[in-house]
């Protein structure tokens, strides 16, 4: 255990480059759009440890950020997928086909779901990464190794928005069943499901309603906490970048 009583980590950086791209490569293959999704997060907990590693205030932001507005994302996803599954009676990505046509409201809500998921602009998933990426690329002079895995994390968010458009091509561009009709979708289910959208885009239009209130909190009375807890951080993330190989607990 090290100074103040903190578990410390010895690694090399690796563990996001595992994280981030097994989780990437097991969802390209898969027919499921929920197993799709939920592989997927697995990948996007490896962006998240860019933050992390990062170990500075602009990483806490960051990783704030885009934790709320990821799993506000990933919600609304999920209950589009829950729709398809209880009138299809399964979720495999052929069942979305001619979508855009029976459920068009639906449809136009899971496109901001998997493009902002896919970190396209102006969508709140666009700035979630680059508040990440930036976190980690401006975490000072110790940590310049992260470079590499930034560069890692956007080569492995082009690959997830390729089989995110796989989704989507089902969705907008494959014909609907012969005998397809509109979906009998609840009222309430459609709001809740439209004002997830909304608040996507309006944070991704936005981003200062949630970041403006992130960096007031952490300039508050419990700022030094805050700043000592950072650089208590930064030594462990240290540690991580420069024991190649190892994770112990001392």
């Amino acid at each position: 255990v090290g100074g103040g009583g903190y578990p410390r980590w010895r690694a090399d950086g690796r563990e996001l480059y595992y994280v981030d791209g097994l989780g990437n490569l097991v969802a390209i293959v898969q027919r499921s759009v929920r197993r799709l999704l939920a592989y997927s997060a697995i990948a996007h907990a490896g962006y998240v440890l860019l933050a992390v590693m990062a170990a500075d205030q602009q990483g806490i932001i960051a990783l704030v950020y885009y934790t709320i507005t990821y799993g506000l994302t990933v919600i609304g996803a999920f209950g589009v997928v829950s729709v398809v599954e209880d009138t299809a009676g399964r979720d495999d990505i052929a069942a979305f086909a001619g979508l855009s046509r029976r459920a068009p409201f639906l449809s136009l809500c899971m496109l901001v779901f998997l493009l902002s998921l896919a970190g396209i602009p102006p969508l709140a998933g666009f700035f979630g990464k680059f508040y990440l990426f930036s976190a980690g690329l401006g975490s000072g002079a110790p940590n310049l190794r992260l470079l590499w895995l930034v560069v890692l994390a956007v080569g492995m968010s082009a690959v997830s928005l390729y089989y995110y458009l796989q989704v989507l091509k089902q969705i907008y561009v494959v014909d609907m069943p012969a005998k397809g009709d509109k979906l009998p979708i609840p009222v309430l289910h459609q709001c809740i499901v439209g004002l997830l959208a909304s608040v996507v885009i309006v944070f991704g239009i936005a981003p200062n309603l949630l970041i403006g209130p992130l960096k007031a909190a952490t300039a508050g009375p419990d700022h030094q906490h805050v700043t000592n807890s950072s650089s208590q951080m930064r030594a462990v993330s240290a540690d991580f970048l420069h024991s190649p190989g190892r994770v112990a607990v001392q």
